[in-house]
């Protein structure tokens, strides 16, 4: 997956990120899992985990 430059703090991410907002809301452990593992696997390397999204959304990421 194509990298690019985040800002000027010299880090490299990935293209494409995973947003992480239904996690623990719409999308269980399990399925949460199976995505993060295919993002990873694919390249992936930016993922959304705002803190505003809260509650086992966070949960889920930490565990991941």
């Amino acid at each position: 997956m194509e990298q690019r430059h985040l800002g000027r703090t010299g880090l490299r991410v990935s293209r494409i990120g995973l947003g992480t907002l239904t996690w623990g809301r719409d999308t269980d452990e399990h399925d949460a899992a199976e995505q993060l593992k295919a993002f990873w696997d694919a390249g992936g390397t930016l993922v959304d985990t705002a803190d505003v999204y809260g509650g086992a959304r966070r949960s889920i990421c930490s565990d991941a």
